[in-house]
């Protein structure tokens, strides 16, 4: 039995021995490469690799679209199981979509026609979860990582920041200066806040514009601004006032409002922020703890790419006895920053007028000539746009619109005017002056394709109360 036994792993190795050299030969003379190579060396256990070709030989060319073509009918069998007979087959499907993970959201369907309420709930369940998934590991979602150890001068320290993040810095300051920064990679803010305290500076908004910060000298008596501020993902918190009234004649509407700045990385311009106010609580240094004014509501903050900050005020009760400082601010900030920009190609005659990516639809609803000025009606519809398109959202206002010729160029419009507003989409009105013909023109509609809501948890400490 032993003697037999080693006899035929003799004859295996031999075979074997013979298909690799019968391959190789096949490979170095130009013939179609032999798939035996991959079979033996996944029989022993090995996983195989693509055997180098020559031009014109196509090695395992398909092996990328089978895995694609495998990878959707799985996703498709598990969407087809959130309505299965049974409810374990039925949470199964649902586990196994999550499972998966966020590098499939491309390929769920917003909505499935027929489907039925549960399924149609563990869909957008699944979808809620990958979302806040993809939101956890993606990089822009999570801040800009930058160190600036190294570096030896205040302009290198700029230009690294400058070249991460694509914000460029106005100051008055010698490049040549020197700087001593050893910190490990932190966020975009909490970076430029050590090397502003370094350098005894501050931030002007209102002296920089859309992805550009003006650093001015700070003001006497300025606190740090790494000790004052809380950095989470894209943002910076830091309170800058505090302010306390007492009503005489009704003490229940007696109160302090805690003011916080929120700035924002200028690159990602988030399209609204609000706190919910059942979310803060502020502990004080005697001990006691303050609640929000009132249980219920939000305190909804507007943002513009045109400034990377705003300013709210958050409201709490009045405190008992005589407390100095709020020793612990904590709350929730809750915030839809836009996907990637895409752009929309629609031909002012003939063509599609409708074109879709990912969640959002544009449609060429209207056109019309008077004197060579066009008027073109815009229809746009966001699916799952949230909160993304209330009325004081005017970010999709802000989004490029103009007619290109076949050489590249353009023709910008006159203004436009907003036609309807809901809560899934709008309908815009462009005016262009167009002196040629259109058969060969496009407009071109650029905007994010999606929104994804993030909730960030924050803290501010050692607030003195007036």
């Amino acid at each position: 039995m032993f003697l037999r036994a080693s006899l035929d792993q003799s004859v295996s190795l031999l075979a074997r021995l013979l298909l690799i050299a019968a391959c190789m030969i096949s490979v170095s003379s130009d013939l179609v490469p032999c798939n035996h190579l991959a079979y033996l060396t996944a029989q022993d256990g090995v996983t195989p690799k693509t055997i180098p070709k020559e031009e014109g030989i196509s090695a395992n060319s398909s092996d990328g679209e089978a895995e694609n073509v495998a990878k959707k009918k799985s996703i498709q069998k598990w969407i087809d199981g959130l309505d299965a007979a049974t409810s374990s087959e039925r949470r199964r499907a649902e586990q196994a979509l999550i499972a998966a993970g966020p590098g499939i959201l491309n390929e769920l369907p917003l909505s499935i026609p027929g489907q039925s309420p549960e399924a149609a709930e563990r869909l957008a369940r699944v979808r809620e979860m990958l979302t806040a998934s993809r939101i956890e590991t993606d990089p822009g979602m999570l801040g800009t990582r930058i160190s600036l150890a190294g570096l030896e001068t205040f302009g290198a320290a700029l230009e690294r920041l400058g070249l991460d993040t694509g914000v460029s810095f106005h100051h008055g300051l010698n490049d040549s200066d020197s700087i001593e920064l050893a910190s490990p990679e932190l966020t975009f803010w909490h970076t430029l806040d050590l090397l502003l305290d370094q350098k005894n500076l501050d931030v002007n908004f209102y002296g920089g514009g859309p992805q550009t910060l003006q650093l001015v000298r700070r003001q006497k008596g300025r606190p740090s601004r790494v000790d004052s501020a809380d950095y989470r993902s894209i943002f910076r918190l830091e309170p800058t006032a505090v302010g306390s009234r007492r009503t005489l004649r009704q003490s229940g509407l007696g109160g302090i409002n805690v003011a916080v700045e929120v700035s924002w990385e200028p690159q990602i311009t988030p399209i609204g922020i609000s706190f919910p106010l059942q979310k803060l609580r502020a502990t004080l240094d005697d001990g006691s703890v303050l609640l929000p004014q009132q249980s219920g509501g939000t305190v909804d903050v507007s943002t513009t790419p045109q400034i990377a900050f705003a300013e709210c005020n958050l409201p709490l009760q009045l405190p008992n006895g005589r407390p100095q400082k709020i020793v612990s601010l904590e709350g929730v900030m809750r915030s839809m920053l836009p996907g990637s920009s895409k752009r929309f190609e629609i031909p002012l005659v003939g063509g599609t007028r409708e074109v879709t990516l990912d969640s959002m639809t544009v449609t060429l609803e209207q056109l019309q000539e008077n004197n060579k000025i066009y008027q073109v009606v815009l229809g746009v519809e966001l699916v799952d746009a949230g909160r993304s398109l209330e009325s004081h959202r005017q970010w999709v206002f802000e989004n490029r619109v103009f007619v290109e010729r076949a050489d590249g160029s353009t023709v910008e419009h006159l203004g436009f005017e907003v036609l309807r507003q809901s809560d899934t989409g709008f309908g815009v009105s462009y005016l262009f002056s167009i002196d040629e013909a259109l058969n060969e023109l496009r407009l071109i509609y650029e905007s994010p394709t999606s929104v994804s809501s993030q909730e960030i948890e924050f803290e501010l400490k050692e607030i003195p109360l007036p």
